[in-house]
């Protein structure tokens, strides 16, 4: 809940050490040693105190929830992971949502969920509506090119390959967007 690089930095900007902060706050010293360590996530009171005692909002001092890490941390190499994997759907049917799914299991990390749920959610709306376009309406679209066309242009295949193009770029885009550290995949609602 409270981020010990916050509180500690906020400690600092204020020119306080943990005990003047103690004093100030009312929270005990060991507390605030405890915060700044990691090794306690803090009560819904001890951040109110300690903010207040900073002259700050209670959200200054909570931990982001957003992966904009930039470091090679474990969770952001597991988030890669789970998204290059979706490329697996090049050379398997419905591989882009097995081994994604199957790495995400393996990976899980609380830091990442969100987004590999994002992932996850976008392939699975990518399969169904491009399952739907081909089954559904190119073959509609066959039969009304096919006399403009000679009939020597699949429509079904074409559109498949053009589907699974912007599935590459897509995923070549997070790619880029993880390493970065900005958010991915906005435009996708939650589907797990």
């Amino acid at each position: 809940m409270i981020s010990k690089e916050k509180l500690k930095q906020q400690r600092k900007v204020q020119g306080l050490t943990q005990e003047e902060l103690s004093q100030v706050s009312g929270i005990s010293i060991r507390t605030i040693q405890r915060l700044e360590k990691g090794l306690s996530p803090g009560s819904p009171h001890t951040l109110k105190t300690l903010a207040a005692a900073l002259d700050l909002n209670n959200t200054d001092l909570i931990k982001d929830k957003e992966l904009v890490s930039l470091d090679p941390s474990p969770q952001l190499q597991s988030l890669k992971k789970i998204n290059l994997s979706v490329l697996s759907g090049l050379l398997l049917p419905l591989g882009n949502l097995v081994f994604p799914a199957l790495v995400f299991r393996n990976h899980r990390h609380v830091s990442i969920e969100s987004e590999a749920k994002k992932i996850l959610s976008f392939q699975l709306i990518w399969t169904l509506c491009t399952l739907l376009f081909i089954f559904l309406l190119a073959p509609i679209m066959q039969f009304f090119f096919e006399p403009l066309t000679g009939g020597g242009i699949p429509i079904p295949v074409v559109a498949y390959f053009f589907a699974v193009a912007i599935n590459v770029f897509l995923t070549i885009q997070t790619a880029f967007k993880l390493d970065k550290g900005v958010p991915i995949l906005t435009f996708i609602p939650n589907l797990f």
